[in-house]
């Protein structure tokens, strides 16, 4: 017997979904998806001259931060 989640979704139903593209104005390219409390924001920024000594232009930097919605960022 198939009985409803906390947020009355059935077993079978997924959260919704969405998605936007170029949606940061300072960003080359930008884009965000979510699903229910679930949201990612991914920018891209470049291509810039390397600040680093010995650094190699045919690579790429990313960098990820991670904020949860509740509680301290590990």
């Amino acid at each position: 017997m198939e009985t409803d989640r906390d947020d009355g979704r059935s077993p079978s139903q997924l959260r919704p979904l969405s998605c936007s593209r170029n949606v940061l104005h300072r960003a080359h390219g930008s884009a965000s998806w979510s699903q229910g409390d679930t949201k990612v924001l991914a920018a891209v920024y470049g291509p810039k001259a390397g600040t680093k000594k010995n650094e190699n232009p045919e690579k790429a930097c990313v960098e990820v931060i991670w904020k949860p919605k509740r509680g301290q960022i590990d």
